[in-house]
This record gives C-alpha cells, structure tokens and sequence, in this order.
C-alpha cells in the first residue's frame, strides 16, 4: 500500500522527452503543495465555519488537483499546466473581487502564478 501511496506521489518520467520530464516534476510538486494548502485551511474552515459552501469548493479543489495529478501521469503534462493556471487565476480574481478589491490581501498572490506560469509553460 504505502509503495502506491509513494508511486502515486512521485513525478512521472517521460524517457523520450527529458523537457516533459522536467515540466512534470515542476508540476507535480506545485501541485502537491497546492493539495496540502486546501486540506490545510479545510480542517480549520469546518471547525470555525460550518459554511456547506465553504467546504464543497474546497472538496472541489480536492478533486481537481487530483484529477491534474491522473493527467500528467497519463502523459499530458502541458494541458494540466494550462489548466491549472487557468484555475488559480480564476480563485484569486474571484477571492480579490470577494476580498475588497485591489486594496486586498490577496492580490499578491498574482506574482505566485506569474512565476508557476512562467515556471511551466515558458519555454527555454
């Protein structure tokens, strides 16, 4: 069990495309991250807050990082990286326009994925 549990954590390698490889291990290691971020703040949301809302983005944000996590491993690196760009851009647009605006806390999370889209889909 924990053999699959560390294969299902491990990047894929691409052995006729060492670029692919590269991308993939970027990915999957932003992507982990991003996993342990939402389980995280989801243990404390649901003790604070008993918001059904709340809980079920946060269990689609679950699922969605896992699904990105099947696509790479399937072999399409690049199209889980436009995805998951597309999705983050679209979570801090809606959480600065929830948060105050411009003026908010969350803004600065837009150099974040200024840096993961330059880190995974800028080319050399």
């Amino acid at each position: 069990m924990w053999a699959r549990f560390r294969k299902f954590l491990s990047p894929p390698v691409f052995p006729a495309d060492a670029e692919k490889t590269r991308v993939a291990r970027m990915l999957n290691t932003i992507l982990l991250i991003v996993l342990l971020m939402v389980v995280a703040f989801t243990i404390p949301a649901f003790v604070i807050t008993h918001s059904l809302q709340r809980i079920l983005l946060e269990l689609f944000l679950v699922l969605l990082v896992v699904g990105l996590l099947i696509l790479m491993r399937r072999g399409y690196v690049r199209l889980a990286c436009i995805i998951l760009v597309t999705i983050l851009l679209l979570v801090v647009s809606i959480g600065t326009y929830i948060s105050g605006g411009l003026r908010g806390s969350i803004l600065s999370a837009y150099f974040g994925i200024i840096i993961i889209t330059g880190l995974l889909l800028g080319n050399w």
